[in-house]
């Protein structure tokens, strides 16, 4: 592959005003510094309070991201975490957990085996936390182009198949 060549290019991204974030949080104050790092990106933030809340709209209205708050007290983050996962609409949202310094690795290894994308803690390097968010949006754009080409793959066949039958 020459050098000018990428998988992944730069103009594959949306611009940042047009990346939709969800930011899924038990309280506003847990809330707070994941949307700073959503809007200091230049996403646009939902905030949603509740795990069945944040399922239904993320059905709804399917975002670029989702990221969430997850404490070692609490559960339903991983939860939904394997709910979005496991729904075939929603499975290639990138889900960024993000726990406490307290949670440990027994809430990191929940969180992956769930099937987030990313779980950062407080500690973790905004310049780790910024790339990682970026890498998981080309992904993520890359499989919406496929997506849309095997719709109107599809559609196309099935026009086909009309003319001819």
């Amino acid at each position: 592959m020459l050098s000018s060549q990428r998988t992944t290019r730069h103009d594959l991204l949306p611009s940042p005003g047009q990346v939709e974030g969800i930011v899924v949080a038990s309280t506003r104050l847990a809330a707070r510094p994941l949307v700073q790092i959503l809007k200091g990106e230049g996403m646009n933030v939902q905030v949603v309070g509740s795990p069945e809340v944040a399922f239904e709209e993320v059905l709804l209205h399917r975002p670029n991201l989702i990221m969430m708050e997850v404490r070692a007290d609490e559960v339903w983050g991983v939860d939904l975490c394997a709910r979005l996962k496991g729904n075939a609409r929603t499975h290639f949202v990138p889900v960024v957990v993000w726990t406490d310094a307290k949670a440990g690795e027994s809430t990191y290894l929940q969180a992956v085996s769930a099937g987030a994308d990313a779980v950062f803690t407080p500690s973790s390097g905004t310049e780790e936390v910024r790339a990682r968010l970026w890498a998981l949006l080309r992904t993520q754009v890359i499989y919406r182009r496929e997506e849309k080409k095997r719709i109107s793959q599809v559609a196309s066949i099935i026009t086909r198949r009309r003319w001819v039958g």
